[in-house]
C-alpha cells in the first residue's frame, strides 16, 4: 500500500459489472495518480460466462496495474477494504450490490456509475461519487476526484451509515 494508491473492486468478473471500463481507465487514472493501482477481491474465472476470456487482451495489457487477488476469506476481505483508498463499482446494471455496505463498513468512499439502484447510497449520503456508465474517460474523472479529495468524502461517512440504518436489515452501529 505504501507504494501504491489501490482502487478497490469486488465481485465476479462478468459483463454486467463492467470491471473492464475501469481497466480501460487506469491510463488516464494513471496520468494523474501513477502509483495507482487495481485489486480485484472476488472470482474471475466464472463457469458460466467467459469475460475474462474475452478480454485477456486488455488484461495483458494492464498487468502490471491489477492484482487479482481470487476469492477472500472474512479476514483478507477485511484487510482488502482498509488497504484501498476507493471502491469502485462500474457496472452496467447492479440492484444494490453488497459491496458498497462493506465499503461504508471500512470507511472506503465508493465511486459507482449512475445506475439505478446502485447509485442511490452514493447520491442520497455524499460518500463518494457518481460517473457516467461505459464511459472510461469520466470513470477515471471522477476516480481522481474522489481519490485527491478523500477528506471531502470521508466527512459524508455518518450519511452512508444513517442511509443504510434506514434499512435496519444492516445496521453499521
Amino acid at each position: 500500500k505504501k507504494d501504491h494508491v489501490l482502487i478497490g473492486i469486488a465481485g465476479r468478473f462478468v459483463e454486467e459489472k463492467g470491471y473492464e471500463i475501469l481497466m480501460k481507465a487506469i491510463s488516464e487514472i494513471k496520468k494523474t495518480v501513477p502509483n495507482a493501482h487495481i485489486v480485484f477481491a472476488g472470482k474471475h474465472l466464472i463457469d458460466y460466462e467467459p469475460f475474462f476470456e474475452l478480454h485477456k487482451e486488455l488484461i495483458q495489457l494492464h498487468k502490471n496495474d491489477i492484482t487479482f487477488l481470487g476469492l477472500l476469506n472474512e479476514g483478507d476481505l477485511a484487510h482488502f477494504y482498509k488497504s484501498i483508498e476507493v471502491f469502485v463499482i462500474s457496472s452496467r446494471s447492479d440492484c444494490f450490490p453488497v459491496t458498497q455496505i462493506e465499503a461504508v463498513h471500512y470507511g472506503v468512499p465508493i465511486v459507482v456509475t449512475d445506475i439505478p439502484g446502485a447509485r442511490m447510497l452514493v447520491k442520497e449520503s455524499g460518500f463518494g461519487a457518481i460517473a457516467k456508465p461505459e464511459d472510461p474517460f469520466d470513470l477515471a474523472r471522477i476516480i481522481i476526484k474522489v481519490v485527491t479529495n478523500k477528506k471531502k468524502y470521508l466527512q459524508n461517512e455518518k450519511k452512508a451509515i444513517q442511509f443504510l440504518n434506514k434499512y435496519e436489515i444492516y445496521p453499521l452501529n
